[in-house]
């Protein structure tokens, strides 16, 4: 791992491409950032992916995978002279020499494994969505699916349309285009969809709207044809990507980096002669080498602290990191205490009190879907960096039957009663084997707090 002493103030955004299985996204992910070609039978793909079976199962990823992109001064691509195949030399090389960098994460487009996606996008709070369509292919129910979440997360998106070489005509490839308009264009989405020959108008144009409000209703769409054999049309991609600029001002989670520290933890990486080294998002302030943090609860439901010993971004040592950036934090116990940080949730500045709570009240908006739920329900809640079942308690309202377009105030109770870090005005999905209900936290359940229990 690189050692970097000057403090790092980059700008940098995360951006996930998304949709449905075998439409390219991780070819294009490979061509995005390794500046090569495919040779369309997927050589690009196999080196990019997290496992050897997913080589073998063709272009089904069942895993995310996390890659980055890197730019100078003037929007030139930074590569590294490393082998793509090894990506922690490569990624640390090219994010030490860029002047700006974007955090690219592939997501699962099977509908069977596209679960981690919705985890992933609650987690990571991205700046864009690549929605990647397959020409040949068009639009298909995880597409929507994805268009479905831009709009409930108000997450701006761009359209990339990919094997556009399998198309028999002119007219066909029209035809693709034209229902991609009508997707888009409806009045739940309304997006003005361009096709992006100015990649440079076309990001100032969304970052020019971004910063006045967030209603991203009216806002253009660009529409970005590749070729990941020829690469034509993704020089055109990464001006979009160089030019495009954070907005995290449209996520009320993250706050400033003047605010106290606070990070989410995704999952832990367990690492020889160092143990467990937790990844995740910083949502709030700067962390700093030396700094003293609360790592959550231990057995008695006491607060547990350490020190930050180790600060890694695209494994480069930081001397600190600051709200927005996906990081690893090295932490040593102090006090002799003894701590699985397998099992940290979140890591924070200790003045700042996170209620823990068994359950936790809810405005939830069914959404479209033959799906109706009752009391007793019990799906899958994708909240920030849990993902966990949940009981549905109690209805508030005249009916006690929710079914698509319903809106109601509920109470949700972890479904094993444990306590998890739930704070007001978080989003989240209920979900079974697809999204059934888009909600927002409203009030944390008093008697339920753990500080009121002791």
């Amino acid at each position: 791992m690189q050692q970097i002493d000057e403090i790092q103030q980059k700008p940098f955004t995360r951006i996930a491409l998304v949709g449905s299985t075998r439409c390219g996204k991780t070819t294009l992910l490979g061509v995005l950032t390794k500046g090569m070609s495919d040779d369309g039978k997927g050589s690009i793909r196999n080196i990019m992916v997290n496992y050897s079976h997913e080589v073998k199962k063709g272009g089904q990823t069942e895993s995310v995978v996390f890659e980055l992109i890197g730019f100078d001064k003037e929007g030139k691509q930074i590569l590294s002279n490393e082998l793509p195949t090894n990506k922690g030399q490569y990624q640390s090389q090219v994010f030490q020499q860029s002047n700006s960098y974007s955090y690219l994460i592939d997501t699962c487009g099977d509908t069977k494994y596209f679960k981690h996606s919705l985890s992933a996008i609650n987690k990571c709070l991205f700046n864009l969505l690549i929605i990647v369509i397959a020409a040949d292919e068009g639009i298909t129910r995880i597409t929507v699916e994805c268009l479905l979440i831009c709009q409930l997360y108000k997450i701006p998106f761009i359209i990339v349309l990919t094997k556009c070489d399998l198309i028999q005509s002119k007219e066909d490839k029209e035809k693709v285009i034209f229902k991609i308009h009508n997707q888009i264009s409806n009045n739940f989405l309304y997006r003005k969809l361009v096709i992006a020959k100015d990649p440079k108008e076309c990001a100032n144009l969304m970052n020019l709207r971004l910063k006045k409000c967030d209603n991203q209703k009216g806002m253009i769409c660009p529409l970005f044809e590749v070729n990941n054999i020829n690469r034509d049309g993704i020089e055109l991609l990464l001006q979009f990507l160089f030019h495009f600029q954070n907005q995290d001002h449209l996520h009320s989670e993250i706050k400033s980096a003047e605010q106290p520290f606070m990070m989410d933890v995704f999952y832990t990486c367990n690492v020889k002669t160092i143990g467990e080294i937790p990844f995740g998002l910083v949502k709030s302030g700067t962390v700093k080498l030396d700094q003293i943090v609360s790592v959550g609860l231990d057995e008695n439901k006491q607060i547990q602290c350490a020190k930050v010993i180790s600060i890694q971004n695209i494994r480069t040592s930081l001397n600190q990191a600051r709200s927005g950036e996906l990081i690893c934090l090295i932490l040593q116990p102090i006090a002799q205490q003894i701590i699985d940080f397998s099992k940290i949730k979140i890591i924070a500045d200790p003045k700042i009190n996170i209620p823990y709570v068994k359950s936790f009240w809810a405005n939830i908006s069914m959404l479209p879907g033959p799906t109706t739920v009752t009391i007793g329900f019990k799906p899958i809640l994708e909240l920030s960096n849990i993902t966990l079942q949940v009981n549905l308690q109690e209805i508030i309202g005249e009916t006690q039957f929710l079914k698509s377009g319903d809106c109601a105030l509920v109470k949700l109770q972890f479904l094993d009663e444990t306590y998890q870090p739930v704070y007001e005005n978080q989003q989240f999905i209920l979900r079974s084997s697809h999204s059934i209900a888009y909600g927002q936290v409203v009030n944390v359940s008093q008697s339920d707090l753990i500080n009121d229990e002791q």
